[in-house]
């Protein structure tokens, strides 16, 4: 029996010292600010190779960064080993926190109290009272008294919100001046819930509140909600460092930019100490499209304009010529995103060849802004007196609630007799090439000048056009490669290797292929030898030297087609080749007294 009990006494002991020489756990401060920085450290007298399950923090708390130590020495002989782990946290939540046990291998700590204030806690507290919520006197909470406060404010908050329509959202940064660091971070941005795009740099103004100075800084943004019902809006972190007092001198910190001020690298132990603040997630009801609403594409906006000019000055209309006529669309409170394909209604007075629209964003007086411009080629198919069709667009008025439409009216032009009644000018004639390889970008919205001539600040284009400049460097180069295989000489005689008979197999294949850039200039060159008594600028020059209307006719589609590839004329390759045929036939014998000709691109 007295060895059961021997034994019962030493187990006890055992585990007594086991615990005795476990985990421990404490804080760098018991009292910490709201957002701020701390450190728990976790001690064990022994060497562990576990690293400690943090998960547990993760509820109340951000773990901002972890460390370890170990230790191995010597006492009086005898060999002692310990691990410290530091781990940097930050209070989600004010008020009285527990930091839970955590979880080494087998061994546990136990739970540490802290008191985390906020702004709004240290604001109310008496001068000369002890603050109920964090539990220690005034001259404690002066040394270590929340600094900082991070909200934000939902614009209009009391109005109705539909989908796709913008929510200016601010959060707004208190501070005493010590703060620096990054901009505000949305989580799951990219979730595909929202668009969210920021209005510009933060407005900073120095308030002065109880004798002391307060900085506030506002960051703006443009929330656009994708989806309708109850949403949230993502919880906002803002990350920086605080700076200690008396640690930077020289300088006005107030007047200091929170982005550029100088920090050190991170650190609990140097002068600056890491800060992250947090606005949580806010619920909203998002509406969907009204039922009612009479447009096919949902715009909600609070200005749309839609204007339209010439881009090359106003054009001498000539049936059969073609002029080129600019629309843009504007409109304020969206992204480039939003921004519906401008319907162009169909006449049976013109034909139509819309270019690729562009499309760009910008700011203006702190409001998201956007643009789109579209140039259409008509080609007016009778003489006298033509209408330009009316062009609208439907919107939705945030401001006013109601239904609207921007209106290019109607315009009534006179189209005078053109030298071809149904064909248009050579895509270099009338500027076309010169629209494709020189796209505006980056310009202000000039529509809006009144309002935004000195409130742009932002302009990006939202489709770049770099791979528009590739496709023409390898349409030139393919140009120049054909021209130095045609029309290259001989080193030996001088003598060109493509004669004029040789022009007609070229270009039969080249309309038989349906590549109508290589039979445009194919077409030029042939005709620059073939009719040398001629001017041969252009396709339009090529039909007048040949004087035959079928001819005349294949040139019309040809040019058609360049403008447009699913041009719904009707394009036959042999007969084009007959008619072809037909023209070297005819003026049989001129060809070989004609001079060499000149290549493609001279």
């Amino acid at each position: 029996m007295k060895k059961i009990t021997v034994l019962t006494f030493m187990l006890c002991c055992f585990f007594s010292n086991a615990d005795a020489a476990g985990l421990t756990a404490s804080v760098d401060k018991t009292t910490v600010p709201l957002g701020e920085a701390f450190v728990l450290t976790l001690s064990a007298d022994e060497s562990v190779n576990e690293m400690p399950d943090l998960s547990v923090l993760e509820k109340n708390f951000k773990v901002y960064s972890t460390s370890v130590s170990r230790q191995n020495y010597i006492i009086n002989g005898k060999s002692e080993a310990s691990t410290n782990w530091q781990i940097g946290l930050i209070a989600l939540n004010p008020g009285s926190q527990e930091i839970p046990s955590v979880t080494i291998g087998k061994d546990k700590t136990k739970p540490v109290q802290i008191n985390v204030i906020s702004t709004a806690a240290q604001a109310a507290a008496p001068a000369d009272a002890t603050n109920p919520q964090s539990g220690v006197s005034d001259k404690d909470n002066t040394q270590v008294q929340a600094k900082y406060n991070l909200r934000a404010l939902i614009e209009n908050k009391t109005q109705p919100h539909y989908v796709q329509q913008q929510i200016i959202y601010k959060v707004v940064l208190t501070d005493d001046g010590s703060f620096a660091g990054s901009e505000p971070v949305f989580e799951n941005e990219s979730a595909g819930s929202w668009i969210i795009r920021s209005l510009g740099r933060p407005q900073t103004v120095v308030k002065t509140a109880d004798n002391k100075k307060v900085r506030e800084t506002t960051f703006t943004y443009a929330l656009f909600p994708q989806k309708s019902g109850k949403q949230k809006i993502p919880e906002v972190w803002l990350n920086g460092y605080a700076v200690k007092p008396g640690t930077r001198t020289g300088f006005d910190i107030f007047n200091q930019d929170i982005f550029n001020f100088s920090i050190n690298m991170p650190s609990f132990f140097g002068m600056d100490t890491p800060v992250s603040l947090r606005v949580p997630s806010k619920e909203i009801e998002i509406l969907p499209v009204p039922e009612n609403y009479p447009g096919n594409w949902w715009l909600p906006a609070t200005k749309v304009i839609l204007s339209a000019g010439w881009p090359d000055g106003i054009p001498q209309f000539k049936a059969g010529e073609a002029f080129r006529r600019e629309i843009i669309l504007q409109a304020v409170g969206v992204t480039e995103s939003q921004l519906p394909d401008i319907n162009l209604p169909q006449t049976t007075d013109f034909r139509q060849y819309p270019e690729k629209p562009t499309r760009q964003f910008g700011i203006i007086k702190g409001n998201p802004a956007a643009e789109e411009k579209i140039i259409n080629v008509y080609i007016p198919k009778k003489s006298g007196k033509v209408l330009l069709p009316e062009i609208a667009v439907d919107w939705y008025n945030t401001q006013s609630g109601t239904f609207e439409k921007a209106v290019i009216p109607a315009e009534e032009i006179e189209v005078e007799e053109g030298d071809m009644a149904a064909g248009i000018k050579d895509t270099e004639d009338s500027g076309y090439a010169k629209q494709v390889a020189e796209p505006e970008q980056n310009k202000p919205l000039d529509g809006l000048q009144s309002e935004t001539k000195e409130n742009i600040f932002q302009i990006t284009d939202s489709k770049p056009e770099g791979m528009s400049y590739l496709v023409l460097i390898a349409v030139f180069a393919a140009g120049m490669l054909v021209s130095w295989l045609l029309f290259r000489k001989h080193p030996s005689d001088g003598k060109p290797q493509c004669e004029m008979r040789q022009y007609p197999e070229y270009l039969i294949k080249k309309a038989y292929q349906n590549d109508f850039r290589s039979l445009r200039d194919g077409l030029v060159s042939w005709a620059t030898g073939f009719y040398p008594e001629h001017r041969i600028e252009n396709l339009k020059d090529v039909a007048a030297a040949a004087g035959d209307s079928r001819f005349e006719e294949q040139i019309n589609i040809i040019l058609a087609k360049l403008y447009n590839p699913q041009d719904e004329s009707l394009w036959n390759p042999k007969i084009f080749s007959d008619i072809l045929k037909d023209l070297v036939k005819n003026k049989k014998g001129t060809a070989g007294k004609n001079p060499p000709l000149p290549p493609l691109y001279g």
